[in-house]
């Protein structure tokens, strides 16, 4: 969860320099829709980040299928022009997924779904990187049943710095487990906390987040198990110093480190209450 650079415009390919690309029975299909194409793709960066509130222009199933399917049959070439979009970004943003700040080398795909959008199947600003993991979550869902966008859209979201995302420690009788939550933030209008939440719930990061954290705990106390109490709390603040050059704030682990720091008592505590340190 973080906004990412936009892509260099000298190696964002236009609409029409990709199907140029296309040759035989797909270059004639996409050329009898470049001009409409063309038009959508105007709206959709007027519109951006809410683009979700666009509706479909191609009605007949069959041929929306069809003009799909051109993502998975590009020549060589356009995929060549969309390589070279990607690497404009700099390695920080094309290597780490923006959308959850846990996996790493994301691929390019749609952030409009191109089963329901075919008129933005290779349009170069509706394509951002993300993980496998994350697809897979966001599937085809654009807006909500009441008709709010669901997903962050990096290249244009999250302009406030600051971390929104808390967590708290549950301890419990026998581990120490994590809860993961957004929250309010005072640079965050309404607006953008409603999508935050429905991303956050849509690509399940409570989850995801809670694994990685409970494992980073489960090791920490089998790390320190054994040590005596002052040389536990000092290494265990030493470990939850804050990294100056963190890239994903909002991540699981750093917020996890924060609230360590902040807790560190009420952990030497618990640590020293089941007689883990000596």
């Amino acid at each position: 969860m973080r906004k990412i650079t936009q892509y260099d415009p000298a190696e964002v390919p236009l609409l029409a320099d990709v199907v140029d690309c296309f040759s035989g029975n797909d270059r004639t299909l996409l050329d009898g829709h470049l001009t409409n194409f063309e038009a959508a793709c105007d709206d959709f960066v007027l519109a951006v980040p809410d683009v979700h509130a666009r509706r479909p222009i191609i009605a007949d199933k069959a041929t929306r299928e069809n003009l799909s399917k051109m993502w998975e049959r590009k020549p060589a070439q356009a995929a060549r022009l969309f390589a070279a979009m990607k690497d404009s970004l700099p390695k920080e943003d094309r290597s780490l997924c923006p959308f959850c700040n846990l996996s790493e080398d994301p691929e390019l795909d749609h952030y409009l779904p191109k089963g329901e959008y075919p008129e933005f199947s290779l349009f170069s600003r509706n394509l951002v990187p993300i993980c496998g993991v994350c697809n897979k979550h966001k599937g085809v869902v654009v807006r909500s049943s009441a008709g709010d966008r669901v997903i962050l859209f990096p290249p244009y979201d999250l302009t406030v710095e600051g971390v929104f995302l808390t967590m708290s420690i549950q301890y419990g009788a026998s581990a120490l487990a994590s809860k993961y939550e957004i929250s309010a933030h005072t640079g965050l209008t309404a607006h953008v906390l409603g999508i935050l939440k429905r991303h956050f719930a849509r690509l399940q990061l409570a989850r995801r987040f809670e694994a990685r954290a409970n494992a980073q705990l489960a090791m920490l106390v089998r790390t320190v198990r054994g040590w005596e109490v002052d040389v536990a709390r000092s290494a265990i603040d030493s470990w939850c110093k804050p990294n100056p050059f963190e890239l994903a704030p909002n991540s699981w682990e750093p917020v996890l480190k924060a609230h360590i720091r902040a807790e560190l008592e009420p952990v030497i505590a618990w640590l020293t209450a089941r007689r883990l340190l000596s």
